[in-house]
């Protein structure tokens, strides 16, 4: 059994020069694919299409408007906007337990790490339902013609407060100003949803728009409802659709919406609700690698 994992990696390295001629230029890098072993988790499951895409990572894109540091979104906030103030972290992830504790690094370790990534660069992740053996095909009313008008595929904001939802988190309550950040990494994950033969994203979008409003209470369709809103980057839209998936998918389904919800967060500076988040999927599916 295996996992697909697309892997695009189109983020710009940067060249230091220490003389004063101009600094080169690097091409980008081209897209690489790769395949994993599956680690046999409780919901590997067998009989999936290889065409499908169960995860997708996306590192920054060719489209310089959709890569993001953390001095962009300090940068990008308004002294008039009000600003969403992260949670303090549960005791509870505050607790360092023996048997995972690890000693520090060497510090030449830490330094040829530093060299080689760029740790402010936020990194675009994406589980689809796929990964839990679901067709989202099957999901999707058939796609409208080419031309159609584009229809985007709006989740009720209204959704009644729960522990499911999660507004206890900051991020999740004051969702409205979340930052907008378009992943456009994850761009193709959309295009090519139901088949590896891309589509564009208006047609996708009024393809998933007509599916929710055929199937109000789908999690599957607002689980692809939430990947439009992350490519074209409304937070608020895409969190919308992420309490639908929560408040209707059962509990062994939810660490899909719980990985992009801590995406959005972390790329939001909410690092402590992203923590959160995250360890809420951790603990659903503890052997499923993401």
């Amino acid at each position: 059994e295996e996992m697909r994992l697309d892997l695009e990696s189109e983020a710009e390295e940067e060249l230091e020069e220490e003389d004063t001629s101009p600094a080169l230029q690097p091409e980008l890098t081209k897209e690489n694919q790769k395949d994993i072993v599956d680690p046999q988790g409780p919901e590997a499951k067998t009989g999936l299409p290889n065409k499908q895409i169960h995860v997708r990572i996306g590192l920054g894109t060719e489209d310089s408007t959709a890569t993001y540091t953390t001095s962009d979104a300090e940068s990008s906030k308004n002294l008039d906007t009000p600003v969403i103030e992260d949670d303090p972290l549960p005791d509870v992830l505050l607790r360092v337990r023996e048997r995972v504790a690890s000693p520090p690094p060497p510090p030449h370790v830490c330094d040829r790490a530093n060299k080689l990534s760029d740790v402010k660069h936020f990194t675009s992740t994406w589980l689809s339902v796929s990964a839990k053996n679901i067709d989202i095909s099957e999901y999707l009313v058939a796609s409208p013609p080419v031309g159609t008008l584009l229809e985007e595929p709006i989740c009720r904001g209204d959704l009644p407060a729960s522990m499911h939802t999660l507004d206890h988190l900051a991020g999740i309550r004051h969702r409205h100003l979340l930052p907008h950040f378009p992943e456009m990494g994850l761009r193709e994950a959309l295009q090519t949803l139901t088949d590896r033969t891309p589509v564009s994203v208006d047609l996708m979008a009024t393809r998933i728009a007509r599916s929710l409003q055929k199937n109000e209470t789908s999690w599957v369709v607002a689980t692809a409802a939430a990947l439009y809103w992350r490519v074209v980057g409304s937070g608020e839209h895409a969190v919308d659709c992420l309490r639908h998936t929560l408040h209707h998918a059962p509990r062994h389904m939810k660490d899909i919406p719980l990985i992009s919800l801590a995406n959005i967060l972390h790329r939001a500076g909410l690092y402590n609700n992203a923590l959160v988040v995250a360890n809420m999927a951790l603990e659903i599916s503890p052997k499923f690698v993401v």
